[in-house]
């Protein structure tokens, strides 16, 4: 699960605890990011979205058994 802090829509009170998530969970929370956010760059039209180089950062650094 990836949320932001700053989500306007989705507070903090819908942050699940760590007693609420299975162990199979991961709970990653950014400070900023805003609703569906994770938008950066400085490139008109040339976005770089957050949300896609992390998910593939985790599955790099993911080991198999």
């Amino acid at each position: 699960v990836v949320h932001a802090t700053d989500d306007p829509f989705m507070t903090r009170e819908a942050i699940p605890g760590a007693d609420e998530l299975s162990m199979q969970v991961t709970l990653e929370l950014a400070t900023h990011g805003g609703h569906v956010g994770f938008i950066g760059g400085n490139i008109p039209f040339r976005a770089r979205y957050w949300l896609e180089e992390r998910i593939s950062r985790y599955f790099a650094n993911q080991t198999t058994a």
